[in-house]
C-alpha cells in the first residue's frame, strides 16, 4: 500500500472512559497549561458559537491537495465518540465538507471535526449543530481525486495528532491529549483549579492577584522599577 495513498483502520487502543469524563470538566486553557501548551493547536477556530465542549478519540485523515473521496474514507471509519481530524495543510481556497455532510456525521454520534484548512455552509453547520473548527471558509469545493491517507499521523493546527488520540476542544479551541497522560495530567489541573480559587477574593476586590510574585521576578531578570 503506497504511503501517501492509504485507508488505514483506526488502531485498536482502549478508550478510558473516566478519563475522559474528568477532562470535560476542565475547559482547553487550563488542560493546555498544565500541559505546558504541549499539544495546543493554533490557527483555528469554531466555525459557530457557542460550541459544546467535547473530547474524544481521533480519527484522522491527511489530504495534500483536497481528496473529497479520501475523505468520506475516514467518515465512514468515524463512529459514536470520535472526533474527526483532517489535515488540508491550512488551504483556504477550497471547502472540505460542508452543511449536508456535518449532519451526517452529527448523525453518526461523532462530536466534533476539526479541520486545518476550509470548510463552507457555515450556516447549515450551525444549524445542524456538529462543533466544527477550522482554519476558516470558502465557497469552492475541493478536488474529489486528490490523494490522501486515513488514520496516520497528522499535522493539524501546527500539532502533531495521531489516530486514537483525545481530542478536547470548547470554545476556546483544542488540545490534543496522550490517552496515556491519566493521573499525571489531572493532578496538575487539579492544582491549577486550586490556584485559581485562592485568586477569586483578589479578583472580587478588582484587585491584580500575583502582583508581589510578578515584581519579585521582574526584579530578579533585571527589570528597573522608577
Amino acid at each position: 500500500m503506497p504511503i501517501g495513498f492509504r485507508i488505514q483502520p483506526l488502531p485498536a487502543k482502549s478508550v478510558d472512559g473516566v478519563f475522559i469524563e474528568k477532562l470535560l470538566e476542565h475547559d482547553t486553557t487550563d488542560v493546555s497549561d498544565s500541559l505546558y501548551q504541549s499539544g495546543t493547536m493554533v490557527g483555528l477556530a469554531p466555525v459557530w458559537g457557542p460550541v459544546p465542549r467535547v473530547c474524544g478519540r481521533a480519527v484522522t485523515v491527511s489530504t495534500p491537495i483536497g481528496g473529497v473521496f479520501v475523505l468520506r474514507m475516514g467518515m465512514e471509519m468515524c463512529g459514536p465518540g470520535d472526533v474527526l481530524v483532517v489535515s488540508a495543510r491550512g488551504a483556504n481556497t477550497f471547502a472540505m465538507f460542508g452543511g449536508h455532510v456535518s449532519v451526517a456525521l452529527k448523525n453518526r454520534g461523532v462530536l466534533a471535526v476539526v479541520v486545518d484548512g476550509a470548510v463552507r455552509d457555515p450556516e447549515e453547520i450551525r444549524d445542524g449543530g456538529l462543533p466544527v473548527f477550522s482554519r476558516g471558509i470558502a465557497t469552492a469545493a475541493a478536488s474529489a481525486d486528490g490523494p490522501g491517507e486515513v488514520n496516520v499521523a497528522v499535522a493539524c493546527g501546527g500539532v502533531v495528532v495521531s489516530p486514537g488520540d483525545l481530542v478536547l476542544a470548547d470554545g476556546h479551541g483544542i488540545v490534543v491529549v496522550p490517552p496515556d497522560a491519566g493521573e499525571e495530567l489531572l493532578g496538575r489541573l487539579e492544582q491549577a483549579k486550586e490556584r485559581a480559587a485562592s485568586w477569586e477574593p483578589d479578583v472580587q476586590a478588582g484587585q491584580i492577584f500575583g502582583l508581589d510574585a510578578a515584581k519579585r521576578r521582574l526584579l530578579e531578570l533585571g527589570c528597573e522599577f522608577s
